[in-house]
């Protein structure tokens, strides 16, 4: 088995799905957080290959990128589908996610703050629900399993539990029109093994 260490801050952030598919597969790991930006900058960037965090460094060899960090532990792992129709499934569930992180990050970071409550209005009332409503039809899409790919957990049920479950909680309305998802959420969040997670992770406020 190799020895893997996960390097980030304290924070769910981008680093949590990879947090979510070593809790899934029962892979123990080194979570390394930075006790803050200046404890970052001064000891962790220069060893992060592409000057970024997280990353992730396996048997010494070190990886940046969130999305390839994740996608590497679950294909070495078996959460990343039975066959390249699921593999390809999955791709398209998670690029979905990531269509959601420029106008987050937008609205997130927005000074004007009458820009911002623009910002947020269009999240709450259009992109957010619209996001919410493909990936319903896409959790659906795949014949009523209860996953996003194939028959079992993979990466793609762990990323939409991890966005969702953190989105509902400032845009409380935005899976109102979806028949699938919350239950679907509800369930990721009951496997054992993520139920032991998140009740041992670290309570942080992002």
């Amino acid at each position: 088995m190799p020895t893997y260490k996960l390097y980030y801050f304290n924070a769910k952030g981008n680093a949590e799905i990879t947090r979510l598919v070593f809790a899934a597969a029962g892979v123990e790991y080194e979570d390394i957080r930075f006790k803050d930006r200046d404890d970052w900058l001064n000891n962790y960037k220069h060893l992060s290959p592409t000057g970024q965090c997280p990353f992730l460094e396996v048997d010494g060899k070190k990886i940046g990128q969130s999305l390839a960090i994740a996608r590497l532990v679950a294909r070495e792992h078996g959460l990343y589908g039975e066959s390249n129709m699921d593999g390809a499934m999955i791709d398209q569930v998670l690029y979905t996610l990531d269509d959601l992180t420029k106008p987050l990050i937008d609205w997130h970071f927005e000074k004007d703050e009458a820009k911002k409550a623009e910002k947020e209005k269009k999240l709450a009332e259009e992109t957010l629900p619209e996001s919410m409503q493909r990936l319903d039809k896409l959790l659906k899409g795949n014949g009523g399993k209860g996953y996003f790919a194939g028959n079992k957990l993979s990466i793609a049920d762990l990323a939409v539990f991890n966005q969702c479950s953190e989105l509902v909680v400032k845009f409380p309305k935005c899976m109102d029109k979806c028949k699938e998802l919350p239950a679907f959420i509800d369930r990721i969040k009951a496997l054992p093994k993520i139920a032991d997670w998140l009740a041992k992770r670290p309570q942080t406020d992002f």
